[in-house]
């Protein structure tokens, strides 16, 4: 019902037990693979789920170690979360998935701790909380049509 995807680190290997474990829970490889195609392109799977390669978007991996990036590991993830299809979802950060925020949405009340005020531009409402205290809340558009925090936050960056 909530899941909540904090920015942190984890391997390939996880991920590929992931859908591995997904898939034969769900029955359905199409299901699990439309869900994370909206995330993230991967086609390293038959429609078992058994790897059948170690290729994810355009990243080819050996069995050596293998860098991804933090924000490619974080889309990876939603786009794992995302197949549990969670009423609640909360993003930490999500700057790398700001795409991935707008198609997945739909249906689930999602929120987003952001420093970086473009990962909110599309949202229904906007809460502002200063030292622990919210002290504004309302649509992008309402809280820069006045003075407002928010707005020297949006004219700041």
């Amino acid at each position: 019902i909530f899941i909540s995807c904090l920015q942190s680190t984890f391997s390939i290997s996880q991920i590929v037990f992931n859908i591995q474990s997904f898939v034969k829970a769900l029955g359905s490889a199409t299901f699990v693979f439309d869900l994370i195609d909206r995330v993230y392109k991967i086609d390293a799977f038959d429609n078992d789920g058994k790897r059948t390669s170690y290729v994810i978007g355009d990243i080819e991996f050996s069995k050596c170690f293998v860098y991804i990036s933090n924000s490619k590991r974080y889309s990876i993830f939603i786009a794992r979360t995302l197949i549990s299809n969670p009423k609640i979802l909360l993003l930490d950060e999500a700057i790398s998935a700001l795409d991935t925020l707008d198609r997945a949405n739909e249906g689930r009340t999602t929120t987003v701790i952001a420093h970086r005020l473009n990962a909110i531009r599309n949202t229904d409402s906007i809460i502002v909380i200063d030292n622990g205290e919210v002290i504004e809340c309302g649509t992008r558009n309402k809280l820069m049509d006045k003075t407002s925090r928010y707005n020297e936050f949006v004219t700041a960056q």
